[in-house]
């Protein structure tokens, strides 16, 4: 849902407010940004492996995350989408009230860091074209630099599903006796149609489920675990004096949606699709820094492949102006045949 006020500034500028289950439906043939709830990674990786950028932001000014539908107030944001970075740029203009032009930077000032956990395990095609764009960066004059920091993919492990588990028994609760909906959580549940998806509500989330997050494991994961992934972050770019860090942001293409709802194959081994696609998307998402995810390449099959940029916390607009300068060096995708 989106709030009045920010619906009306929407419509000021010429803006089209709708609500699609599918970012490459008709509406893309003519609407340049739009936006969706965000928690997980639910928003960042459809259109990761869809060839649209999209970004990870804390609204400025607060966004009212219960006409957001909340899920996870902790991790609750709303995410930008765009079929390029400059449409994301434009899109938070409007959504910030910031009119000014994000900021043009030469390659020679961005310093990129790479995670190397999050290049482990990653599918061996999606490895080498997102090796391949960053040679391409590195030759543009970035700076890329190899990093040593490890512990955010154990971290996020640790704090992301007890976060969002035990928010969400609370939060959906709300947000349905908030809209007299009429609807229980258990009812809402059972109406979810993903397999995987139902089986972590019916195991952790609805009232009496065996496997609820215990208050003492939440408490530990949000005020313990998670300021530990925070401090991660935040020591990783000050003391690599990095712009962001870069990584695959998921570690295959699309699968096919029939026969990969619970497992997926990954080089040559079955693993669980919902925690294979998110690995890389999470950590960040659990920390609650500012992210985009970048189209680079194609797979010979033709599926696209993203890049995940993440940035320091509270670098919403250097991340936009970094991003701005990767796509022009990069190049855009080609859209799908028919767009």
């Amino acid at each position: 849902m989106v709030p009045d006020q920010d619906a009306e500034r929407f419509r000021t500028v010429g803006g089209v407010i709708d609500y699609i289950e599918n970012p490459r439906n008709h509406l893309t043939k003519f609407v340049a940004a739009g936006q969706r709830t965000w928690r997980i990674a639910s928003h960042i990786l459809p259109l990761a492996v869809m060839s649209l950028s999209s970004r990870r932001t804390r609204l400025r000014g607060g966004a009212n995350t219960l006409l957001a539908q909340a899920i996870s107030h902790t991790r609750d944001t709303i995410g930008p989408m765009a079929r390029t970075i400059a449409d994301l740029v434009l899109l938070d203009s409007v959504i910030t009230g910031d009119g000014r032009h994000a900021p043009t930077l030469a390659p020679r000032r961005i310093r990129l860091g790479v995670v190397p956990e999050m290049f482990q395990n990653i599918d061996a095609e999606t490895l080498q074209l997102v090796n391949q764009a960053l040679d391409k960066l590195g030759r543009a004059g970035i700076e890329i630099l190899q990093l040593q920091a490890t512990g955010f993919l154990d971290l996020d492990n640790q704090s992301g599903f007890p976060i969002a588990l035990f928010e969400a028994t609370r939060d959906i609760a709300a947000y349905l006796s908030a809209y007299h909906t009429g609807l229980t959580l258990t009812q809402l549940v059972a109406q979810i149609a993903s397999p995987d998806v139902k089986f972590a509500f019916d195991n952790s989330v609805v009232p009496g489920a065996p496997n609820a997050i215990p208050q003492s494991v939440y408490d530990n994961a949000v005020n313990v675990v998670r300021p530990r992934l925070q401090k991660l972050y935040a020591d990783t770019f000050e003391n690599n004096d990095l712009d962001a860090i870069v990584f695959p942001m998921t570690p295959l293409p699309a699968s096919p949606i029939i026969g990969s709802d619970s497992t997926v194959v990954l080089n040559g081994v079955q693993v669980p699709t919902f925690q294979t696609y998110i690995r890389n998307a999470d950590p960040g998402s659990v920390a609650g820094v500012p992210g985009i995810s970048l189209p680079v390449a194609l797979t010979r099959g033709g599926l696209p492949v993203g890049l995940g940029i993440d940035g320091p916390a509270g670098s919403d607009r250097d991340l936009l102006a970094v991003a701005l300068a990767l796509e022009r060096i990069l190049g855009q995708l080609p859209a799908p045949a028919g767009f």
